[in-house]
């Protein structure tokens, strides 16, 4: 069950006024004022451009004493927020204005799936959590009803008409028929699922921590094919329709016939790979442990992978190409990097240290999202998109950006 928090916001602008006629208090300067504009951001305006960014709005979520904001969800108009006592906010892509805000009546349950479902006329969001499916109204947030499943989510859901797909712990992957309210099929793979589901077209693939690597018909749930490899997967995988990338415990990055199955290239290391791996346009990117982040060309013309570059010692996730960059994000030292996408050297990097997560829309030229865990949400938009702000000035658009919480230092 699900209850109502009440929550205001107070939205502000960053708006500077001239000191009273006859007041000894001076005027901030341009610099001084650029400074306050800078420091009231999780990534400021300037920091932005560097990145090849824009700063679309940051708004404050209001996060209970003791709790943290810890997940940001883009939904496609819509984005979603998780803190640690698990509350559910939403709002709306293009404003950041609170669509709405409910808490789990159970704050024990962890939420490993947040999906949006639009049919007949309705907008839900569905929660996979340790023991059940939630089903909340999308407009108002206000439950709809709980439904009962027969395999444990360990890792996010996709999404199929009336079928919301996710793994178990016991390495089932289910099919839960949402509109009915019930489990529908099941598969079953050699260990558990941590990577989540890919979907693609019709087809849905899912990799274990036994090895198993299975693509089947989202559909019917009808198996299409399956290898076995010799380590497990324990990160995201990738899937365009054409392939499959995955990176394994047996040491090798591989990229599969999403067809066939067969192995069209893989890639040998020296140590097991633990990472995910993210396929940013014709790229695939793999932080692996012994040589540091590696650019492959995701389809070579040969049999053979093809390596574009390297950088030896540096360990992070690639999360987004923007423009002629990739953006890779260190969650242990909370830097934010900009590379060049042809030759890896590093264009700008920024230190985001009160950021906890960072997330993109789409995995090339999409928007960014960051959170810090007292309650700040931030989007940006790669520099090349329209502005929601509209044609203004530089100054008249830093004046009109939309701030709460302010990260003063």
């Amino acid at each position: 069950m699900l209850v109502t928090i009440a929550a205001s916001l107070a939205l502000h602008s960053v708006v500077f006024s001239p000191s009273p006629q006859g007041s000894e208090t001076a005027k901030p300067s341009a610099a001084e004022r650029a400074v306050t504009v800078e420091k009231s951001f999780l990534l400021g305006p300037a920091a932005a451009t560097k990145l090849g960014l824009t700063v679309a709005w940051q708004i404050g979520v209001p996060v209970a004493s003791g709790a943290s904001l810890v997940k940001v969800v883009p939904l496609g108009d819509s984005v979603i927020t998780l803190s640690s006592d698990k509350v559910i906010s939403r709002f709306r892509t293009e404003t950041g204005d609170e669509l709405w805000q409910r808490m789990s009546s159970n704050s024990i349950d962890e939420i490993h799936g947040i999906n949006l479902l639009r049919a007949d006329g309705r907008d839900d969001v569905l929660l996979s959590t340790d023991t059940d499916i939630i089903v909340l109204d999308g407009g108002t947030g206000a439950p709809r009803n709980e439904q009962s499943i027969t395999a444990f989510p360990s890792c996010a859901s996709v999404l199929y008409g009336p079928f919301l797909i996710f793994g178990s712990k016991t390495g089932i992957l289910q099919w839960q028929q949402v509109h009915v309210g019930v489990p529908w099929h099941k598969n079953k793979l050699r260990g558990e699922i941590r990577a989540s589901p890919q979907l693609n077209g019709t087809r849905v693939v899912a990799a274990s921590l036994g090895g198993t690597v299975m693509m089947l018909d989202a559909a019917t749930a009808e198996e299409l094919w399956t290898r076995r490899l010799a380590g497990g997967v324990r990160g995201e995988i990738a899937f365009d329709g054409r392939s499959v990338w995955l990176a394994s415990d047996d040491q090798y990055v591989y990229a599969m016939n999403a067809i066939s199955g067969k192995t069209e290239w893989r890639y040998f290391t020296e140590a097991p790979i633990r990472s995910s791996v993210s396929l940013l346009g014709d790229a695939l990117l793999v932080d692996l442990p012994d040589e540091g982040l590696v650019c492959f060309e995701a389809h070579p013309e040969g049999l053979s992978a093809v390596v574009r570059w390297k950088r030896p010692g540096f360990h992070s996730l690639a999360i987004a190409k923007v423009g002629n960059t990739f953006l890779t994000w260190d969650s242990q030292t909370h830097e934010l990097t900009a590379l060049d996408a042809v030759t890896g050297t590093e264009v700008v990097r920024a230190a985001l240290p009160a950021v906890a997560d960072v997330r993109s829309s789409v995995a090339v030229d999409g928007d960014l999202y960051l959170i810090c865990a007292d309650g700040c949400l931030e989007r940006l938009r790669p520099a090349a998109a329209k502005s929601i702000l509209g044609t203004k000035s530089s100054t008249d658009s830093e004046k009109d950006q939309k701030v709460v919480g302010s990260r003063g230092q």
